[in-house]
């Protein structure tokens, strides 16, 4: 099973490998959500504007969703929405708020696979777009919430 998402500028750690094949769809679902970008970007080092790195030394400090703690029927749930969204577009993280697929995974990881209640959406929504208004995260780009849109680009 292929587990990279297509997304446009995350590095991921090569070496992750978990004890559990089973659990790398129900990872990459999570690292590829708003709460495991703004997760990657807490804990990492911002040398240039708009870009994080994290080190393996930090790696064990990043909150992450515990597979170990899925149900069976949670983690071929987490399967049948990888493989949904295994064909999807993302576009940069600093571009979350006005993703259409990076929206769409959240709903499905957060209501569909974890079971959180739909209320949760909505401040999940002020989250994301709050955290691409970061300086750090939006690195100054033009894609950054409050902007204008170029003629003939439509914005969520």
């Amino acid at each position: 099973m292929r587990t990279g998402l297509r997304t446009r500028r995350i590095r991921g750690c090569n070496d992750f490998e978990p004890s559990n094949p089973d659990w790398e769809p129900a990872a990459a679902l999570w690292a590829n959500s708003t709460l495991g970008l703004i997760g990657f970007w807490w804990l990492g080092t911002r040398q240039h504007q708009g870009r994080a790195n994290l080190t393996i030394s930090r790696l064990p400090g990043l909150a992450t969703l515990d597979p170990r703690q899925l149900s069976n029927d949670e983690i071929a749930a987490a399967c049948d929405i990888f493989e949904y969204f295994a064909t999807e577009e993302f576009l940069p993280a600093n571009e979350a708020w006005n993703d259409p697929a990076r929206i769409a995974l959240d709903k499905a990881v957060f209501i569909e696979l974890l079971g959180w209640p739909k209320s949760a959406l909505e401040p999940l929504d002020v989250l994301r777009w709050q955290w691409c208004a970061e300086p750090t995260v939006h690195g100054g780009k033009d894609t950054r919430p409050g902007t204008p849109s170029p003629a003939g680009v439509s914005r969520i």
